[in-house]
């Protein structure tokens, strides 16, 4: 994870995640993290250790019908 703190976006969309993984966390560099139509019902407070985030995307529920 060390190796990818330049990362600047990040989708975790459609992972039936039940939280923020703690890598998250030390990829000081992410600016988007995307979040949806996961399981996550609260979001940690690890979250607030990604300083530079401009955006996150969450949305829950059924996803749509992808074909």
């Amino acid at each position: 994870v060390a190796s990818l703190t330049s990362l600047t976006s990040l989708s975790l969309d459609y992972n039936l995640l039940t939280e923020l993984p703690d890598a998250v966390g030390q990829l000081t560099g992410l600016l988007k993290l995307g979040l949806c139509y996961n399981r996550i019902a609260r979001l940690s407070e690890r979250i607030g250790d990604l300083k530079r985030l401009q955006a996150a995307t969450l949305r829950a529920g059924e996803p749509p019908c992808i074909l």
